[in-house]
């Protein structure tokens, strides 16, 4: 599908939805989690809410805790980022229109 024609999400997903929707079906605490994924739960929290993007080292750690590839969260926030990039893009070409 050429580019000019690629359907934009209106509201992309954050990967922090699907850590959370993961936490909930296994009822694990942001607390617990923060521990199995060695950060603050401060910054947990933050990616959870979509303020904060899954870096490498994040993803890593959140495979061993959760048995999903590293890849797999990896490519979440490079959509994320992506579509949240192609919405911005397409309100800019709006207003200039």
């Amino acid at each position: 599908m050429n580019s000019k024609q690629a359907l934009v999400p209106l509201f992309p997903t954050h990967p922090g939805e699907l850590i959370l929707d993961e936490m909930k079906v296994r009822k694990i605490s942001q607390l617990k989690m923060a521990k199995e994924v060695a950060v603050q739960p401060s910054f947990l929290n933050e990616v959870i809410k979509g303020k904060r993007g899954v870096h490498a080292h994040l993803a890593i750690a959140l495979e061993n805790a959760l048995g999903i590839s590293a890849e797999y969260w990896l490519r979440l926030q490079m959509q994320y980022d992506l579509s949240k990039a192609r919405a911005e893009l397409k309100q800019i070409k709006s207003a200039i229109s």
